[in-house]
């Protein structure tokens, strides 16, 4: 009917750096591997401070100039202050990405993606981190979980201002994407999410319920023994909102229940929603326009086992019929 739980990706979207060169460094001993290491453990301001200093040594300056912009990132999405993100622009303008690595070249990218993201530009941005997860170079583990929730997350952001038709496209494309990293990486949480996440945004709510439930039981095979991705999950299907608002399309024979048969007029539109939870739910309907006048109905939803049809267990539709 019109009842669904809210979804929100709520984990953090930070890169870990990776540290350069084959030899182990002391970071007490080195300033660059020092940043890297407060940047990995989320002290973004120390790890500017040692990424100044290692940008002294000029055979250096770039790498440390990457610390320091990406710091400054993780701090404006932390507090939103605009000197962080210019500064962070800045330092990426400033250095020459030409003398990195793979992997240093690979973080780069995604400090642009991020830039691109804080800008609003979220179909640049998605653009940017599809490549990252595309190249040859991709990161890899946990760097590329959240190079895969950072592109997710600005498909997400792109697509909410659109009309329906075309975020069911989009949100597909997410779900497609997704299930193909599952079966490279079972062990992704962020692809475990943003399965159940896309398949709400589109109203699928038995699929994203069932998405949900997969990723619970997966949970385990992820590095920290699923506490995120439980913690993300669970926020995602216990985060209730009271209402969804979904078109209503023109009945055809492909969209047709057997309950609404007898009711259905030449001329009318409905809407069959799915997953809904047992008890009293309301339905409205309503015309486009903004300032339009809906027309609501409130019935109960009966807590019934599914009836077997073809050999499969539906649950029958309750048809409501609203008058323009």
């Amino acid at each position: 009917m019109c009842y669904h739980r809210g979804m929100m990706r709520a984990a953090a979207l930070t890169t870990v750096l990776l540290a350069n060169g084959s030899g182990l460094v002391s970071a007490a001993d080195d300033p660059l591997a020092r940043a890297r290491l407060l940047y990995n453990q989320r002290q973004y301001d120390a790890a500017v401070q040692a990424a100044e200093q290692a940008r002294l040594t000029p055979a250096r300056a770039d790498a440390a100039d990457l610390v320091a912009a990406r710091a400054y990132l993780e701090r404006f999405r932390e507090t939103a202050a605009s000197d962080d993100l210019t500064n962070a622009r800045d330092r990426l303008r400033r250095l020459d990405p030409q003398k990195f690595g793979p992997r240093e070249r690979a973080e780069y990218v995604v400090g642009l993606g991020e830039t691109l993201f804080f800008e609003g530009a979220y179909g640049a941005a998605a653009t940017v981190f599809d490549s990252v997860l595309r190249s040859r170079d991709a990161l890899a583990g946990e760097a590329r979980e959240r190079v895969l929730d950072w592109w997710a997350s600005a498909i997400d952001r792109e697509a909410k201002p659109r009309p329906d038709i075309e975020r069911q496209g989009v949100y597909m494309r997410i779900r497609l994407r997704m299930d193909e990293e599952l079966a490279s990486h079972p062990a992704s949480g962020a692809a475990a999410y943003w399965i159940a996440a896309a398949a709400r945004s589109q109203g699928d709510l038995q699929a994203a319920w069932d998405a949900a439930q997969a990723g619970w039981v997966r949970a385990r095979l992820a590095s920290d023994k699923g506490e995120a991705l439980r913690a993300d999950l669970d926020r995602l299907v216990d985060s209730a909102v009271d209402a969804t608002v979904m078109p209503a399309f023109v009945v055809g024979a492909g969209n047709r229940t057997t309950e609404g048969m007898r009711y259905y007029q030449p001329g009318d539109r409905h809407r069959v929603t799915s997953g809904n939870s047992s008890g009293e739910v309301t339905v409205c309907a309503a015309e486009a326009a903004p300032a339009s006048r809906a027309t609501c109905q409130t019935i109960e939803i009966p807590r019934t086992p599914p009836e077997v049809r073809d050999g499969r267990g539906v649950y029958p539709a309750i048809p409501v019929i609203l008058q323009r």
